[in-house]
């Protein structure tokens, strides 16, 4: 599935795996401003704090990092991302910036499966952006390479599950999860942690969880509710009022005090002035895509369950 975010010209694309990889892929983000007009502000790039390991693909221009925590350009200090690089699980949101057009390709990997997949722990990487190069083994480089050279996204796609689909293959028979909404996966990753290996203790568990993944399972837990204020936020930016209360409810949260704190702990930014800048901010794409694609597939799903319904 492919979605769109459009304030500009500038392309961007999302699209969700087969069930049979959600369990391993979260999702593939693309961006393409090649040819568009974008302005200084318009070239900077808003990310929430991930638990996700990222592998990025820079196809065209470059990246820079700002200073660890940094939402703004006020020390004018920036580290340049390499081409192909590892966005490790993040406590904390970040900002980009691209000094010209750019052409990213950005695969999401959940953190328990890129360690099954690599043997690589998250947690020793936690908060950093390394080079791939030296990270992955020599099998792994010359797929990094391949999709780094093929013609378009389409094909990178294609290359992306025709190498991890055999490799994850094992794996998934004793993983069920298949949706990419990321408290299911939580929800999922506390069971299987529960029910694999010695030990079933809360803290064996919890201990278990964090290996996993880099992150203890009440930031998870927290992480994964607040998305969901995320998913709203981006359907309510098309609408005038916004019922604070509401969206704490259904995100299930205590109260709208709760609700604002860990909005802010996950962006960086108040709920209302998160709801204007996807508004209108172009740097904040990444939160429009998450928010309509969980509206475009809350729709699919409600019209798949009454498409079943028997006549």
């Amino acid at each position: 599935m492919v979605v769109h975010a459009p304030i500009s010209n500038a392309r961007n694309e999302l699209w969700l795996p087969p069930p049979a990889m959600a369990s391993c892929i979260r999702a593939i983000m693309m961006r393409d401003t090649s040819g568009v007009p974008l302005s200084k502000e318009q070239r900077f790039n808003r990310f929430p704090v991930n638990p996700g390991c990222i592998l990025l693909w820079t196809v065209r221009g470059e990246f820079q990092l700002l200073a660890p925590g940094e939402q703004e350009d006020r020390s004018r200090t920036r580290t340049v991302v390499p081409a192909l690089s590892l966005w490790a699980p993040s406590t904390r949101p970040h900002s980009a910036w691209n000094p010209a057009a750019c052409h990213s390709f950005a695969l999401v990997l959940l953190p328990d499966a890129f360690a099954a997949l690599t043997g690589i722990t998250p947690l020793d990487y936690l908060n950093r952006v390394v080079p791939l190069e030296g990270l992955l083994d020599a099998e792994w480089m010359s797929w990094c390479q391949a999709v780094q050279q093929a013609p378009d996204d389409k094909t990178r796609i294609e290359l992306v599950l025709r190498f991890l689909q055999p490799r994850w293959q094992h794996h998934k028979q004793r993983n069920k999860n298949e949706n990419w909404i990321l408290k299911d996966w939580v929800q999922y990753l506390t069971t299987h942690a529960a029910t694999s290996s010695l030990g079933k203790s809360v803290r064996q568990v919890e201990r278990r969880i964090k290996s996993w993944t880099g992150r203890p399972l009440r930031e998870l837990r927290g992480i994964g509710r607040a998305e969901q204020v995320l998913f709203e936020l981006a359907i309510s930016s098309l609408e005038e009022n916004t019922n604070w209360s509401d969206i704490a409810s259904k995100s299930g949260y205590a109260d709208q005090s709760h609700l604002c704190r860990q909005v802010k702990a996950l962006t960086g930014y108040s709920p209302e002035a998160l709801r204007s800048h996807i508004i209108s901010h172009e740097a904040f794409w990444p939160y429009r895509m998450w928010g309509f694609c969980h509206q475009h597939q809350h729709h699919y799903r409600q019209q798949t369950a009454k498409d079943a319904l028997p006549e």
